[in-house]
């Protein structure tokens, strides 16, 4: 699914998409890398339902862990990041604090 994000203090967000996400962390490929450890924000929209909830935007803060350079599999690099703190949106309100 796509992923926009930004290095913590950036103005303009990037483009991407994901790899794989669980509660802990996302993979999404990129087009221009960030260095690791950069505090990094994201947000992208789970396209299904969850619990019978439906689709909900997430917004959340985490930290590059490392970067995929691009290869012969790869046409494009990746970024491994841990996600810390989330917050749900769903219609015009959030559902909950970002944790």
């Amino acid at each position: 699914m796509p992923v926009r994000y930004r290095a913590i203090g950036e103005g303009e967000w990037r483009e991407g998409h994901t790899e794989n996400i669980s509660r802990t962390g996302v993979l999404f490929w990129v087009d221009s890398l960030l260095e690791p450890d950069t505090p990094v924000e994201m947000n992208f929209t789970l396209p299904v339902k969850v619990g019978g909830q439906p689709p909900a935007n997430v917004i959340c803060k985490g930290r590059v862990v490392r970067t995929v350079p691009a290869g012969l599999q790869n046409s494009r690099p990746a970024v491994a990041a841990t996600i810390h703190r989330f917050q749900f949106h769903r219609g015009n309100r959030a559902t909950g604090p970002i944790h």
